[in-house]
């Protein structure tokens, strides 16, 4: 009870400060600040259909192509991990170590990953590596914070990534790039799209090499897409070629370079292969249906052994939407089902089926309104039938202030690896074959307001309430099972601000509080981050053509009291970049830069023993012909 009214206190505390700290830069800024036109933001990830983010009932948060290249982010990772309530579960430190994310404290298998719309979680671990995912194919990020599962099912009960990918340009675009750093890293990309009449095309190759900052940390990636549209039909294809070293946790505190493991090493392959079709239906809205295909393997060599894990996977979506019933109403209608494939040296053979169906009505009796209930039954071949519905809401006041609201279930669905993990005691682990899916029902207040033109800002409190968490335990000394033992609550508050201080200025801010609890144990939950503080500041010279990005980040973790001093319990890092456009001839446009990271050089660690880089600068050139 206790910790639930400091809970309260913090972010009555939060929300007036907000509220002070806001009015006031906008009294002391009201007659100096010149905003620069904007066009409308269309979200398509809270509803599965494009909508104005003023007409959005859920947290979400946009990261665009430009926001990528005006950062000194290297990876997915880097960049995601600036937005509000954002953080890493799992980061091994290394420029091509595995990274996977949370939301709201969630684990990493309680987070959808979305590529155009369409699911690439893996079926055997519940998640996505994000370090493998090239920069130069986005065109922008959608990060949808809160349970999704009455759209999207399984994994989604801490949110979702929508990852959308670059499409074919109206004329001949080509890009090329290459950046050089420390540790031997090279990273190169090349891409190039045009509309020939009906039928467009993007291609993109991309190259990392690093030998790493730690011993056996070393990194070879390539990656290729291509996008193909014609009249409402889309194809996407993309391969992955990845192999690193495995350095392990660190050997000596005295010398983070020296690797526990020094002969471990992971490859991976990936092929991606989707086909869709969208076309309008008249008075029926839009029929959107999707056919994908994934090849996945991964093969991990580490104490004299070598194990081998392959997943196929097949899946087919479709839906029709916003049928329009009435004026006020409108209905989403859709259908996925899903076969998914396990070959592994560790669980063996397995075959999992699933499909689904969702449904979702949104009303707009007026302007200012708009209402948004949904559900979603999934029926899976293991662990049967899961129902998940949602209500969400908006509202405007005036045309500066928007009042939302929600309340969702959402769940996580046992993984192959949870299920199957064989029963071998020099291994110290088996799976549970009745296993029960996880889920959570979490409510959610927030608030957009404009200070002014130049000026906004969001807020948000939630409490989601987790049962029959999948835990792994440990039923006999140094052996461990998963079960649905856990029993947990989250409570959040997540606050952001972004200013136009003048024409060449932009600031933005962002601040994440969480407070979570194992109701079984009646303690913390231990490892999660208590407070987020994200900043980051961007300052153009147009006469010059220079642009200047810093970014600032404070982590506060929930640790025990005798690792209060570690490197993993609290850290600021920050990064910088500065580059400078210039002009060839025959309309080629170019780039030089130079990018910073973890400037203080500051030794931290995301991941408990896992060391992070030190000081690490990145230099490049970007040609666009």
């Amino acid at each position: 009870m206790r910790k639930s009214v400091l809970f309260y206190k913090h972010w009555l505390m939060t929300i007036g400060f907000w509220l002070l700290a806001n009015s006031q830069w906008q009294i002391a800024n009201s007659e100096t600040i010149t905003p620069t036109a904007r066009t409308e933001e269309i979200i398509v990830t809270a509803t599965r259909l494009k909508e104005p983010l003023e007409k959005v009932t859920q947290s979400i948060s946009v990261i665009t192509a430009k926001d990528i290249e005006k950062s000194p982010a290297k990876t997915l990772k880097d960049v995601l991990e600036k937005e509000v309530g954002v953080s890493f579960a799992e980061d091994a430190g290394a420029l091509g170590a595995k990274k996977t994310i949370s939301l709201r404290g969630s684990s990493i298998e309680e987070v959808l990953v979305l590529v155009d719309g369409r699911r690439i979680n893996s079926p055997q671990s519940g998640h996505y590596d994000l370090a493998i995912f090239p920069l130069e194919s986005i065109e922008r990020i959608e990060i949808l914070r809160g349970p999704a599962s009455s759209l999207y099912g399984a994994d989604a009960l801490g949110g979702v990534i929508n990852i959308i990918t670059k499409k074919p340009t109206a004329e001949p675009k080509t890009t090329t790039s290459f950046s050089a750093g420390q540790f031997d890293t090279q990273l190169t990309s090349l891409t190039h799209s045009y509309q020939i009449g009906k039928l467009g095309y993007f291609l993109s190759t991309s190259k990392e090499t690093s030998d790493g900052f730690r011993d056996n940390s070393y990194l070879n990636q390539e990656n290729y897409t291509l996008r193909l549209l014609y009249e409402g039909i889309d194809f996407k294809t993309s391969t992955l070629n990845k192999e690193i070293g495995l350095p392990g946790t660190m050997a000596d505190p005295d010398d983070w370079t020296k690797a526990s493991t020094t002969n471990a090493w992971q490859k991976n392959k990936e092929n991606r292969f989707d086909l869709g079709y969208t076309t309008p239906l008249s008075n029926l809205g839009e029929l959107r249906t999707m056919l994908f295909y994934n090849v996945y393997r991964l093969d991990y060599f580490g104490w004299g052994s070598l194990s081998i894990h392959k997943n196929n996977n097949l899946g087919f979506s479709t839906q029709l939407g916003a049928i329009p019933l009435n004026q006020q109403h409108s209905l989403l209608v859709g259908l996925e089902c899903f076969d998914d494939r396990v070959s592994s040296t560790e669980i063996e053979r397995h075959r999992t089926r699933r499909w689904a169906g969702f449904l979702q009505e949104q009303f707009t009796p007026n302007e200012d309104l708009t209402v948004i209930v949904s559900g979603r039954y999934d029926d899976h071949s293991v662990y049967g039938g899961e129902f998940s519905p949602k209500a969400s809401a908006s509202y405007l006041i005036g045309e500066d202030t928007k009042v939302r609201a929600s309340i969702g279930k959402g769940y996580r669905a046992p993984t192959l690896d949870d299920l199957y993990w064989p029963d071998d005691p020099a291994m110290g682990a088996r799976g549970n074959k009745n296993l029960k899916p996880e889920t959570s029902l979490e409510y959610e207040v927030g608030l957009t307001h404009k200070f002014s033109p130049a000026i906004s800002s969001d807020f948000a409190v939630f409490q989601r309430d987790v049962k029959d968490a999948i835990k792994w335990y440990e039923y006999a000394p140094w052996q461990y099972e998963p079960g649905n033992i856990g029993k947990a609550r989250f409570q959040g508050v997540e606050l952001e601000t972004a200013a136009e201080i003048s024409e060449d200025t932009s600031f933005k801010i962002n601040y994440s509080y969480l407070n979570p609890q194992d109701r079984v144990k009646d303690s913390y939950l231990r490892y999660e981050p208590r407070h987020l503080v994200n900043s980051g500041l961007i300052y153009d010279i147009p006469w010059q053509n220079i642009s200047v990005s810093l970014n600032v980040r404070f982590v506060k973790n929930y640790v025990p009291h005798t690792e209060r001093s570690k490197e993993w319990s609290k850290y600021i890092v920050s990064g910088l970049k500065i580059s400078k456009g210039f002009e060839l001839p025959n309309q080629t446009r170019g780039n030089i830069y130079l990018g910073v990271e973890n400037l203080g050089d500051r030794e931290y660690m995301v991941k408990k023993y896992y060391p992070m880089p030190g000081r690490t600068v990145l230099g490049g050139l970007k040609f666009e012909f």
